[in-house]
């Protein structure tokens, strides 16, 4: 396989996200904080899919579409098991499955011609992780900078810089960014001349006005904000959105003896206790941290051949799913008092004399240490549904660009992932570290039906949380054609490199996929449900 045809394949790398897809069960008006939550299912292309993939999602310029039309080039690989806890360590791991080491996100860069082997934004562990075998550097966009784009590109134009202070010299340095590359497209080489003419329209877009590009940026912003507002306020999703959700009412009282963290899980936030006649209100207003501007510097960076690596993550390792939710009535657990009734068994909840509600503003976030499950199921159901109505967007888009004989979606691999899942906790009032069960989704258009690899277990887990329920966290089980060990961060990479048509950071580990001519197929048996984990 030739340089060119590594250069030519694009990855798109998103880190620091979780998510978990429940419904309510059951609310009970008169005493909130006894509603139940449960897993909810839908069939899909033969697949037992979370049921808010059942659902529409906003579709550019109006109306609205399945979220399932993702599954169409949707490989998901699950039960991974990360041998360790903590979010830095893995983090790095996303794109770097060896501490230290070489980069996914790095050796794409090597790769290529672009005018920017690599970008990269956000602060976490994977962003920080890159690294390049032959020194490659990335750009590095401050997350919260009003525009990526101009802040990508002010180097051809800022005034300050005596070296790029005339159009002149803009010139010479477009001819020698362009210089190597037009030579290279006389070779032999496979693809070159593909390459080349992809690269043409970053040297148009620099010689048509570089001073002008927040004028491109800026609709991109606002069509990606756009869908994802109108997804999170299209019809209701059932048992979620289609009903009341009342806050907490006191005194109310719960079976046995319990502590309020673990008797008022439902409704618990960081501490909080959420009191609001309708839960739902909250999130007239929500809106993503950056992803609007992550999904707009993907779409026009790719589409104009401005680079073929971008690592696009959280502003921080802990991250927001939503941000700007309106105030909330509340009571601190400090302000409450309980008491025991023996003649009943049950534990009475108080407020406590002059104690009054407080108003409480919070971003929702994505490690949900201290969130209820009430609030998670509301927070990830609508943030997932905006950010699923985007990735659609942006995959179409790909789709339309053609490249040599196929199209640059052919040429692209997505990587969505996040450090590890999630356990409930204490009837959950919030939830912990999963990191035997790390899940990674990939999107690309030699991926051409759904697959999903990975065996995890099913059942409860022993001697812990009683809460945990039957069925299934993600905990990762053994792949008899990987001589019965579990999937590792390191064939997560090596299926990634295939895919790419780039070295493996770790030779010795399989991928759990072939590609052949421009199909991919597993390299592994499908992924099943074992039983009995201990």
């Amino acid at each position: 396989m030739s340089e060119r045809r590594y250069s030519r394949r694009k990855f798109i790398a998103t880190a620091g996200l979780v998510g978990a897809f429940y419904r309510i069960q059951s609310i009970n008006e008169q005493a909130p904080h006894l509603s139940k939550g449960v897993y909810s299912e839908i069939k899909l292309n033969g697949f037992n899919m979370p049921h808010l993939w059942g659902y529409d999602v906003a579709r550019a310029g109006g109306g609205q579409r399945p979220m399932a039309d993702l599954m169409a080039n949707m490989l998901m690989i699950r039960g991974c098991d990360l041998g360790m806890d903590g979010h830095p360590i893995n983090s790095g791991r996303l794109v770097s499955p060896v501490a230290g080491g070489t980069s996914i996100t790095g050796l794409v860069a090597d790769m290529t011609n672009s005018l920017f082997p690599a970008i990269s934004v956000g602060e976490t562990p994977a962003n920080r992780a890159f690294k390049s075998p032959v020194g490659t550097s990335a750009v590095e966009i401050p997350s919260e900078h009003d525009d990526y784009l101009s802040f990508l590109l002010e180097i051809f134009y800022r005034q300050n810089d005596p070296t790029y202070r005339s159009r002149q010299s803009l010139d010479a340095q477009v001819e020698k960014a362009m210089g190597a590359l037009r030579a290279y497209s006389l070779s032999n080489n496979p693809g070159a001349e593909i390459l080349y003419n992809e690269r043409q329209k970053s040297e148009r877009l620099l010689r048509k006005g570089i001073e002008n590009l927040g004028q491109a940026f800026s609709p991109l912003v606002k069509k990606y904000e756009d869908l994802f507002q109108r997804s999170l306020h299209l019809s209701p999703v059932a048992g979620v959105t289609d009903g009341i959700l009342p806050g907490l009412k006191f005194p109310c009282e719960v079976p046995g003896h319990a502590g309020p963290a673990k008797a008022l899980a439902s409704h618990h936030l960081d501490g909080r206790f959420l009191c609001p006649p309708d839960i739902r209100t909250l999130y007239r207003n929500a809106k993503s941290q950056n992803l609007a501007k992550h999904f707009a510097l993907a779409e026009f960076a790719l589409t104009e051949g401005l680079s073929s690596s971008i690592l696009l993550s959280s502003a921080h390792e802990r991250g927001f799913t939503l941000m700007g939710l309106d105030s909330m009535e509340t009571y601190r657990i400090e302000q409450l008092e309980s008491s025991f009734d023996p003649e009943r068994g049950v534990t009475i909840f108080h407020v406590k004399d002059g104690a009054k509600s407080e108003l409480h503003t919070q971003d929702m976030l994505h490690d949900s240490h201290g969130t209820g499950w009430l609030s998670n199921v509301v927070t990830c159901t609508l943030f997932y549904r905006g950010f699923s109505s985007c990735l659609i967007e942006l995959i179409d888009r790909l789709k339309e660009q053609r490249l040599g004989g196929g199209t640059l979606f052919d040429e692209t691999v997505i990587h969505f992932a996040t450090e590890f899942d999630r356990i409930p906790v204490n009837r959950g009032a919030f939830s912990d570290h999963n990191f035997k069960a790390h899940v990674t989704s990939l999107y690309s258009g030699i991926i051409q039906e759904p697959m999903i690899l990975g065996n995890v277990y099913v059942g409860r887990r022993k001697a812990e949380d009683e809460l945990r329920p039957s069925g299934t966290l993600g905990d990762a089980a053994p792949i008899p054609s990987l001589d019965n060990q579990m999937i590792s961060t390191a064939n997560v990479s090596s299926t990634l490199s295939e895919m790419l048509r780039i070295p493996r950071v770790v030779p010795r580990a399989p991928a759990l996929v072939t590609v052949n001519g421009n199909r991919l197929r597993p390299a592994i048996e499908a992924g099943r449900n074992v039983e009995d984990n201990v």
